[in-house]
C-alpha cells in the first residue's frame, strides 16, 4: 500500500497540496515536561473551535494514562510553529467506556497563536457510512521517530523540530477489528515529487491524530478542492500492531455523541 498520489491535473494537484497543508496546521503535537526539558515522546491531537468559542484539542485517552504525563503540565505546538505554548495542565474529559478518545481545553491566555489553525466543531462528524470506495481519507500526526531525527538535525539551533505525516489512502482500504475500531495498513508511501516508495516510520507519536475524510460529495464536477470546506474529522488514532503493521483508529461512530457533550462541558469551564 502506498500513499495515494495527487491528481494529475496541475490545478487539482496544487489543491491537494493545500489539503495536506490544512491538515498539518490543525494537527498539534503534545510534549510532556518543561520547556527546558528534552522531549522523550510526542503525542498528537486536533485543535477545534467549540460552540462557545473556546479551543479544545481532540486527542487519545491513553496518553493521560502514561506515568510521564497524567495530570502533569505539558506543552502544545503546531506545524512550523516558532515555539510551543508554555506548559499547562488543563481540564479534560475522557470517554467513560473502552473508547480511546479524550479532549482538553486550551487556556484562554494561550489561545491566540492557535486560533487560525483550529477547525470548526461542526467539521467533526459521524462516520462516513455513505462514502464511496475510492474516496480519500488521511491519517495525520507527528511520529516520535521523526521527532528524534529532527532533534539531531537542528540541535545546534537549540530547537525541537517536528515533522507532520499525513498518510492518504482510499475508504476501501479501511477495515474493522473485533472491537469495532477502524483498521488500516501502515506500510509505505510516495513523497511528492520523488516517486521513490519509502517505508513509513512507526506511527508511535501519532496517537490522538485525526483520520480525515475529504468529503467532495457536494463539490461541483471539475471544481478545485477547498480544504476548509470539504475536510472532516471521522476518527482518532489509538494504536498500532508492529507485527502486522496495522494502525487502529477509533471511528467517530464510537464517540461522536460523547464529543458533542464533552465540548459543551469544557465550554462551561471557568479556566
Amino acid at each position: 500500500m502506498r500513499e495515494r498520489p495527487p491528481p494529475h491535473d496541475p490545478k487539482q494537484a496544487h489543491a491537494f497540496k493545500a489539503v495536506y497543508a490544512r491538515i498539518a496546521q490543525a494537527t498539534v503535537f503534545i510534549l510532556p515536561g518543561a520547556r527546558t526539558a528534552a522531549p522523550t515522546d510526542v503525542w498528537s491531537g486536533t485543535v477545534v473551535h467549540s460552540p462557545g468559542g473556546r479551543l479544545v484539542v481532540l486527542a487519545s485517552k491513553h496518553m493521560f494514562e502514561r506515568s510521564d504525563l497524567g495530570d502533569r503540565p505539558f506543552r502544545v505546538g503546531w506545524y512550523d510553529c516558532p515555539d510551543t505554548l508554555d506548559p499547562f495542565a488543563p481540564p479534560r474529559v475522557e470517554h467513560p467506556d473502552d473508547v480511546d478518545v479524550a479532549c482538553f481545553l486550551v487556556p484562554r491566555d494561550r489561545e491566540g497563536p492557535m486560533r487560525e489553525h483550529a477547525i470548526s466543531h461542526a467539521h467533526v462528524v459521524p462516520w462516513i457510512a455513505e462514502a464511496e470506495d475510492d474516496d480519500t481519507v488521511l491519517l495525520s500526526g507527528y511520529p516520535t521517530k521523526m521527532m528524534a531525527l529532527e532533534i539531531d538535525h537542528r540541535a545546534r539551533r537549540g530547537t525541537v523540530g517536528m515533522t507532520n505525516v499525513s498518510y492518504a489512502l482510499n475508504v476501501q482500504d479501511l477495515g474493522r477489528d473485533d472491537r469495532g475500531r477502524v483498521t488500516l495498513e501502515w506500510r509505505d508511501m510516495v513523497v511528492d515529487p520523488d516517486p521513490t516508495i519509502r517505508e513509513l516510520p512507526p506511527p508511535n507519536g501519532m496517537s490522538g491524530g485525526a483520520l480525515w475524510y475529504l468529503d467532495g460529495r457536494e463539490n461541483v464536477a471539475g471544481a478545485i478542492w477547498q480544504p476548509r470546506q470539504f475536510l472532516r474529522v471521522v476518527g482518532v488514532q489509538s494504536a498500532w500492531d508492529p507485527t502486522t503493521r496495522i494502525a487502529k483508529v477509533e471511528g467517530s461512530d464510537r464517540w461522536i455523541d460523547w464529543f458533542r457533550e464533552a465540548i459543551g462541558l469544557l465550554d462551561e469551564a471557568p479556566w
